[in-house]
């Protein structure tokens, strides 16, 4: 089994605001310079979710409080939380438990996942959902 802290993926995207910027950068540079004053590490990745593409942001899960708060101020519906063997799960901005998802994988190289998924432009790897664990 493969054990890792858990992390928490999310974005500060807002539809509902900016129609017309493909990454809602600002809000993005808000985010990453609360987390910066704070003195948060974070990695910056780039994500698909519900169709929408995003800028979005990882940092370890010991930081839930600080990632409800920015969520809760940019109008989030959730973040996506996972365990250290990477069962995902999306969480409201409260914390409350939206539902498990399934496992987040890397996915083969040179292949690109249809769909909702992550992808870490640093390693050149996209990630999804599987509800398979292996």
């Amino acid at each position: 089994m493969n054990i890792q802290q858990p992390i928490i993926i999310f974005s500060v995207y807002e539809t509902n605001k900016v129609k017309t910027s493909y990454h809602n950068k600002p809000n993005h540079e808000l985010a990453k310079n609360g987390l910066t004053g704070a003195g948060i590490p974070f990695k910056e990745v780039e994500g698909v979710y519900h169709g929408v593409k995003e800028l979005s942001l990882i940092v370890d899960a010991v930081y839930e409080v600080t990632v409800q708060k920015l969520c809760q101020a940019h109008s989030q519906e959730c973040y996506l939380y996972l365990h250290n063997d990477r069962y995902a799960e999306l969480r409201k901005p409260c914390g409350t438990l939206i539902g498990g998802l399934g496992y987040f994988k890397a996915a083969p190289k040179g292949s690109t996942p249809i769909g909702d998924h992550t992808y870490d432009v640093q390693t050149d790897t996209y990630y999804y959902i599987s509800k398979a664990k292996s």
